[in-house]
């Protein structure tokens, strides 16, 4: 994307920008450090929203970067930076945070469906004469 928006560039160092009275609470208060942020601006997914540039950092912005083995904890930060280089706010994007990794499988491959589970206990049922969840877990704890 280009760094160019209405005349205005992001810096690419963390030095370049200052940090509101707001920023620095929220950067406290949700254990975010200025490292953090100078990886947001090399790394992060930039879009505009309201004049703005919003700074998103994704498992897709930190793959293949030195900062792979951060994604986990760094999953979903974000900053928005004024047009005069001011952080208005840093925060923890949730939607982003709660995605599993880069590796992670789909709920449906870890998950059984309830087709696979009525199966089994058809199997069961038939195989040991089972009939209830209780009984079944007693009958193999026994065994």
């Amino acid at each position: 994307m280009n760094d160019q928006f209405e005349g205005f560039a992001v810096p690419h160092n963390v030095n370049d920008l200052h940090l509101s009275f707001h920023a620095r609470t929220r950067l406290s208060q949700r254990g975010i450090d200025l490292n953090d942020l100078q990886i947001a601006l090399n790394c992060g997914t930039r879009r505009r929203s309201h004049g703005n540039w919003v700074l998103l950092l994704t498992d897709r912005a930190l793959q293949n970067t030195e900062h792979e083995k951060k994604c986990d904890r760094l999953r979903g930060l974000c900053l928005v930076i004024t047009t005069d280089n001011v952080v208005r706010t840093v925060k923890w994007d949730n939607q982003c945070r709660d995605r599993g990794g880069i590796l992670r499988r789909s709920k449906r491959q870890n998950a059984l469906s309830n087709h696979d589970l009525r199966a089994a206990c058809r199997y069961i049922h038939a195989r040991h004469g089972i009939f209830s969840v209780n009984t079944l877990s007693e009958s193999f704890l026994a065994a």
